[in-house]
C-alpha cells in the first residue's frame, strides 16, 4: 500500500489523504484523486491509526531525533551507522512534521527492516507528542534547543515544552541520548526517569572528543552528530572500529557545513540549509577556525526569532566582525543591524572581488535562499576573482 497527499500526482492502486492545511483542503481534490486511480480516500487521523497499527505489527526499534538544530545530520549519520550492521528505513529529507512522518512509516518501513530512525519536527506544541504516540519511540536523541521558532511559540519556555515532549513520549525503560553541551537539555531532562546518554565536549559525558577529534569531521556541530551516532550505535551492540569506519566517510547532507571549493582555491563552507543564532555562531567558530588568505562571512537573515530578532541579528554580526575580514549582510533584518554596527568592513555581494585562498561562509535562514550565492561564486560569469 502506498498513501499520497497530493492528488495531481497519485497513481492507481494508491490511497490518497485529504490533508487540510493553511490555504488548501485536500478534500476539495478528491475527485481529482479518484478519478487519476486513487483506491481509496483516508483522513489525517486514519493515516495516523495506520501508521500506528504498522509500527505494533512490524516492531522494529525507534529512533527519534529532534532540535532546534542538528536533528537532520544526526538522523543521516544514526541511519548511516545502523546500516552498517542492520537493515532499517529512516524520514527522507526533512519530513519531520507527523504527517510526513506517517507517510514514510507507510511508504517506506519493510516487514524485514529492525530499526526506524525518525526525524521528529514541531512549529507548535503536540506536534512531537503526535509524532512520539504514532512511531513508539525505543530511543529519543535531543540535539539541541534554542531560539528557532520563538516566532511561531512565543518563548524559550515553550520551545523547550515543545522539545521535552520527545522525552515524555520515550517508555519507562526507554533512553534518551542528550547533547549535554546544550544548557536547555540539561534542564529539561532532570524530570526524566529513564536511562540517560551523554554526549558532548562537556565533561562527565558518556561519548567525548577523545573518541571522535580524530576523523575527518569540519564543525562542532557535525561532530556533535557524531558523538550522538556513536551512542545509539553502542546501544544496538556495534563495535567502535565498525561505527568509526562509517563516521570517517560520512558526508554531511547538502547545505550542512559542507566544505567546498570554487576555482583558484576559493574555499566555500555551505551552510546554506537553515539558520538561528546558536547555529549561526557554531559556523563562525568553523570559519574562524580554517586556514586561508581572507575570512568572509555571507550571512542572510535568521527568520522566525519573534522580539529576540534585532538582539539576535546584532549579536551575531559582532561575533562575525571578530572572525571575518569582510561580512556581507543579506536581507532586511542583517542590513539593520549592519547599520547600527557601522562597521567598514561590511560590504556588499556586487562590490566584492574574490582571491585566491579566500574563505567563505555562506549562512542564512531557509526562506533567503542563501544557496544562490553558492552557485554565483562557483559561477565563472558572477564573480570577478582578483
Amino acid at each position: 500500500m502506498k498513501v499520497n497527499q497530493d492528488s495531481r500526482t497519485i497513481k492507481p492502486g494508491e490511497w490518497f489523504v485529504a490533508v487540510k492545511g493553511d490555504s488548501f483542503d485536500g478534500h476539495d481534490f478528491v475527485s481529482d484523486a479518484v478519478a487519476n486511480g486513487a483506491a481509496e480516500v483516508l483522513e489525517l487521523e486514519e493515516l495516523f491509526d495506520l501508521t500506528k497499527k504498522k509500527i505494533r505489527e512490524y516492531g522494529p526499534q525507534v529512533i527519534a531525533v529532534t532540535g532546534s538544530y542538528g536533528k537532520t545530520t544526526t538522523k543521516e549519520v544514526v541511519y548511516k551507522v545502523l546500516s552498517s550492521k542492520f537493515k532499517g528505513a529512516r524520514t527522507r529529507g526533512n519530513l519531520n512534521t507527523p504527517l510526513g512522518v506517517a507517510l514514510e512509516v507507510i511508504n517506506g518501513l519493510k516487514q524485514h527492516h529492525q530499526f526506524f530512525v525518525a526525524e521528529v519536527g514541531m512549529d507548535r506544541l503536540g506536534e512531537i507528542k503526535k509524532s512520539c504516540l504514532m512511531i513508539s519511540p525505543q530511543i529519543g536523541v535531543l540535539t539541541s534547543v534554542g531560539e528557532m521558532h520563538l516566532e511561531k511559540l512565543g518563548t524559550l519556555e515553550n520551545i523547550k515544552q515543545a522539545k521535552s515532549e520527545l522525552l515524555v513520549g520515550l517508555p519507562v525503560d526507554g533512553t534518551a541520548v542528550l547533547n549535554w553541551d546544550d544548557g536547555n537539555i540539561r534542564e529539561i531532562s532532570e524530570k526524566f526517569l529513564g536511562k540517560k546518554i551523554k554526549y558532548g565536549f562537556s565533561s562527565g559525558v558518556d561519548a567525548s572528543a577523545g573518541k571522535i577529534n580524530n576523523l575527518p569531521i569540519l564543525g562542532d556541530k557535525n561532530k556533535q552528530a557524531a558523538f550522538a551516532a556513536y551512542c545509539v550505535g553502542k546501544l544496538f551492540g556495534l563495535e567502535d572500529r565498525d561505527i568509526f569506519s562509517v563516521l570517517r566517510r560520512f558526508k554531511p547532507p547538502k547545505g550542512r557545513l559542507n566544505l567546498t571549493s570554487a576555482r583558484n582555491g576559493i574555499k566555500i563552507i555551505d551552510d546554506t540549509y537553515n539558520a538561528g543564532p546558536q547555529s549561526t555562531l557554531a559556523a563562525l567558530n568553523v570559519l574562524e577556525d580554517l586556514t586561508g588568505d581572507r575570512k568572509i562571512a555571507i550571512l542572510g537573515d535568521m527568520l522566525e526569532l519573534g522580539k529576540l530578532e534585532k538582539a539576535s541579528h546584532n549579536a551575531v554580526l559582532k561575533e562575525a566582525l571578530k572572525v571575518c575580514d569582510l561580512v556581507v549582510p543579506v536581507g532586511d533584518r542583517m542590513q539593520r543591524a549592519a547599520e547600527e554596527l557601522g562597521q567598514r568592513r561590511f560590504s556588499s555581494f556586487g562590490d566584492l572581488s574574490f582571491k585566491n585562498d579566500d574563505v567563505v561562509l555562506i549562512k542564512g535562514s531557509r526562506g533567503m535562499k542563501m544557496e544562490r550565492f553558492v552557485k554565483r561564486i562557483k559561477s565563472k560569469a558572477a564573480v570577478s576573482i582578483v
